[in-house]
């Protein structure tokens, strides 16, 4: 008997589940099966039983592995919330790569809790409890003040240099921090915490500004161990009724004020003539002040908007105004990179040195260091060299 003919019996609602963790359509499935969607529908409803040689298809297409599908039952897969809020409207459904991201930064952190484990660290994320009852910016203030942070002492003007700063800062509090593209109108951003080591991952599609408003964004949800799905960028200013988006404005409260505290915006010169135009500042102006503080005109707006400066209403000129350009998608970000560069800004300092030490120690594999850094094997002495240079040692 061919493959081809190769029966399997499995539950259904595997299938189904299979399909939709990975944000598919049935018509999805029926063109890379190259059959009609009735037979989908048939499929997934037990009126038909799959061959062997369709199940192997679909494990590629879902990115499950084949055993995934003899489940008994569909299995109860830990999923982050989703904060997604736009003026209180539901956001646009994730599509797979979103997904796979998600699937794969669960993985990860799962990982480094096993590697912890294995390696006898007992490590804790170190940051402020915090809830909705505080004041954001009083806590971004505590939490500078705790990690020995003046943001005038930032001299770099270099914002890819000034993202890893930030990033480093957050992974010597022993929070994992991953970068994986992600489409920018559905993700970009999101936070993990649940049993496991406390986690952030942004969007690489992202400008470097962006990168770090969303690193710190998460980093709010940590502190409220409301950890979730974001579009910082999307929230509106003014809180919302649900939990939800009271937990999104506070969540870019705090980011606005870590990055651009009000002490330091209150004493720019550009200030005067903001307040004296009775108008919107201009995007001229907006960068010059964002230049200062090496984040987004953006941040810069939402800033003003807290201290005084601007009016609700000129706030929303100015977002209008922004919503009616098109702004075209930017590749600049996406630069070639080598294997290694990739795998280290990918995974992060953390994780790619704790990984390397479980190695070392003989507590896994060449193979299984490939696998969880995503890197092939031949590289994996250049890419130890390569963090050794960087004078950055492995987790303790």
């Amino acid at each position: 008997m061919s493959l081809k003919s190769f029966e399997v019996e499995v539950n259904p609602s595997v299938l189904k589940w299979a399909r939709e963790s990975f944000g598919l359509e049935i018509e999805d499935a029926a063109k890379k099966l190259k059959i009609s969607i009735e037979d989908v529908l048939a499929l997934e409803n037990g009126r038909k039983i799959p061959r062997l040689s369709q199940l192997k298809i679909l494990s590629d297409f879902y990115k499950r592995p084949l055993a995934a599908f003899l489940l008994p039952e569909p299995p109860e897969e830990y999923r982050p919330k989703d904060f997604r809020i736009i003026y209180e409207v539901p956001a646009p459904k994730l599509t797979k790569k979103s997904l796979l991201a998600i699937r794969k930064a669960i993985r990860l952190q799962f990982i480094a809790k096993e590697l912890l484990n294995m390696l006898d660290y007992k490590i804790t994320a170190k940051f402020t409890n915090a809830d909705l009852t505080m004041n954001p910016e009083t806590l971004a203030t505590h939490e500078r003040e705790r990690l020995g942070i003046d943001v005038k002492q930032i001299k770099s003007k270099d914002p890819n240099r000034v993202f890893e700063h930030w990033r480093t800062t957050l992974e010597t509090q022993n929070i994992f921090t991953f970068i994986f593209s992600m489409p920018k109108k559905e993700v970009r951003g999101f936070s993990l915490l649940n049993d496991n080591p406390a986690t952030i991952v942004v969007n690489k599609s992202d400008a470097p500004n962006a990168k770090i408003f969303t690193l710190f964004h998460e980093y709010a949800h940590l502190t409220l161990k409301q950890t979730g799905v974001c579009m910082p960028d999307a929230v509106s200013e003014i809180t919302g009724k649900s939990d939800d988006s009271r937990i999104e404005y506070f969540c870019n409260q705090f980011a606005g004020s870590f990055l651009v505290p009000s002490e330091h915006l209150k004493n720019i010169t550009e200030l005067k003539t903001i307040k004296e135009s009775g108008h919107a500042p201009d995007d001229f102006l907006l960068n010059q002040i964002a230049e200062k503080f090496i984040t987004s005109k953006e941040v810069i707006l939402r800033r003003l908007l807290a201290i005084g400066a601007i009016s609700f209403e000129q706030f929303q000129e100015k977002k209008a105004e922004w919503e009616q350009m098109q702004w075209p998608e930017s590749k600049k970000f996406l630069k070639k990179q080598s294997p290694i560069k990739k795998a280290i800004i990918e995974n992060g300092y953390l994780f790619t040195s704790l990984v390397l030490r479980a190695n070392d120690i003989g507590k896994i594999n060449f193979s299984n260091v490939s696998d969880f850094l995503s890197i092939p094997v031949n590289l994996l002495d250049g890419l130890r060299s390569h963090m050794i240079s960087s004078s950055l040692t492995t987790a303790q």
